[in-house]
């Protein structure tokens, strides 16, 4: 048997549309803009340990944690 792993997510999880007006198109911690430009998730981590998201940016090149 052959066992192939996915190395990137065929489908997006979810769809957003941001304040600026561009729709995303969400993968994880990237994402694919209706305005051709990859957007970056820009997160914060809180008191307990959990990621929230603070926005989106497609003027970084990875995702970011503050």
């Amino acid at each position: 048997m052959t066992v192939h792993k996915q190395l990137q997510l065929m489908h997006p999880l979810y769809i957003a549309k941001l304040d600026n007006g561009v729709t995303i198109q969400v993968y994880g911690d990237y994402a694919l803009g209706d305005d051709g430009k990859t957007y970056y998730h820009v997160g914060s981590e809180d008191s307990d340990g959990i990621m929230q998201t603070v926005g989106w940016s497609s003027e970084i090149k990875s995702a970011l944690a503050t």
